[in-house]
C-alpha cells in the first residue's frame, strides 16, 4: 500500500514545544537550547512544530500567570496540538493547580506529553497521569526544600551576624 505526500503530511502530529527557565545558573539548559532540542526531537519523530512557547525568567512553583503556559493550554483546548514537547515534566509546572489544568486539557483533547529527555506520557492512562503528577510533586518538593534551606540559617551563623560592642 502506498501513500501520497499529502496523506503523510496529514498524518503528522502537530507539536507544541514549551521551554521555561526561572533562574540562570551554570548547569541550567537555556530556553533557546530547550526550544532547539525540542524541535530536533519533533524532527526525529516526524512531527511538525506547530507552536513554540517560552516563559523565560518565570517560576513554575508560584501560582502566577505565565503567558506562554496559558497560551499552550489554550492551543491544546483549541485542538491545535497533538503533542507537547518539553525537556522534563518540571519545565511545565511545579504546582498542582497548573498541572491539573494542563493534564485535563491533554486528556480532553488526546494530547501526548513527550519529554525529549525520554519517555512519552499519555496522560489519559493511569501510568501517564501518575508519573506526570508525581514528577510535578517531586519538583514542588524540591523547590520548597531549596527555599527552606535558604531561609533557615543555623543559630551559630545568626550569632556571628549580631552586632558587637566593645566597651
Amino acid at each position: 500500500m502506498s501513500s501520497t505526500a499529502g496523506q503523510d503530511a496529514q498524518a503528522q502530529l502537530r507539536a507544541g514545544v514549551y521551554a521555561r527557565l526561572s533562574e540562570t545558573y551554570d548547569a541550567a539548559e537555556s530556553v533557546p537550547t530547550q526550544l532547539a532540542n525540542g524541535e530536533r526531537h519533533a524532527e526525529r519523530r516526524g512531527w511538525v512544530v506547530a507552536g513554540r512557547f517560552k516563559d523565560d525568567g518565570y517560576s513554575a512553583y508560584k501560582e502566577i500567570a505565565r503567558d506562554n503556559f496559558v497560551w499552550l493550554v489554550g492551543a491544546i483546548e483549541a485542538g491545535e496540538l497533538d503533542v507537547v514537547i518539553v525537556r522534563d515534566v518540571d519545565r511545565l509546572t511545579r504546582n498542582l493547580t497548573d498541572w491539573n489544568r494542563f493534564e485535563k486539557a491533554c486528556v480532553r483533547h488526546g494530547v501526548l506529553l513527550s519529554p525529549y529527555t525520554g519517555g512519552d506520557l499519555d496522560l489519559s492512562t493511569p501510568e501517564g497521569a501518575y508519573y506526570g503528577g508525581m514528577e510535578t510533586l517531586r519538583a514542588k518538593r524540591e523547590r520548597a526544600r531549596s527555599r527552606a534551606s535558604v531561609s533557615v540559617r543555623p543559630r551559630s551563623a545568626r550569632r556571628s551576624e549580631e552586632p558587637t560592642s566593645e566597651l
